[in-house]
């Protein structure tokens, strides 16, 4: 009996370990929708006018946006975007990078962003390894850590993280 349920278990060790799986991974929707807030989605590479309405960018890409935004939310990871003004950036995604003249306030929640601002009013950081340049930053709060923030004047700073960096240009 041991000489059949030998071959017969190494035969099943070789062809488990021979296999493979494949696993469907979830994919983007090519044709994105608005959410029930009335949020307005892009697709990458399009000219996107805000007309007012709150913009929320969750697909990796390079966005241009033509107008001046009331509110954009970016969302994910390899983002990137360029702007004249916006009122309210939200960031929650890694490696985004944002070129913007004028934004009111930036709340960035992620990691290894690059932000090059004219100016901002109001910055607060939640996280590791991003970097601001700028001419002017109002307020700057910081809760995480290896930060840089280089810019011409920094008026008011608050960091509660660890080996942060704010520097004069």
């Amino acid at each position: 009996m041991k000489a059949v349920i030998a071959p017969l278990l190494a035969l099943t060790l070789a062809v488990g370990l021979s296999g493979c799986i494949t696993v469907q991974l979830p994919q983007s929707d090519p044709n994105p929708t608005p959410s029930s807030q009335g949020d307005v989605v892009a697709s990458p590479t399009e000219l996107i006018d805000c007309d007012d309405q709150p913009l929320v960018l969750n697909t990796a890409g390079s966005y241009t946006l033509d107008d001046d935004c009331d509110a954009v939310t970016l969302e994910g990871t390899d983002i990137t975007v360029t702007a004249d003004e916006i009122d309210t950036l939200v960031i929650r995604g890694d490696r985004v990078v944002v070129t913007a003249d004028d934004i009111d306030d930036v709340s960035l929640d992620g990691n290894d962003n690059t932000l090059t601002l004219g100016d901002a009013d109001r910055i607060t950081i939640a996280g590791d390894r991003n970097a601001f340049t700028g001419s002017e930053f109002d307020s700057v709060s910081i809760q995480g850590n290896d930060n840089v923030i280089t810019a011409e004047r920094v008026q008011g700073l608050d960091d509660s993280g660890d080996r942060n960096q704010v520097a004069g240009l």
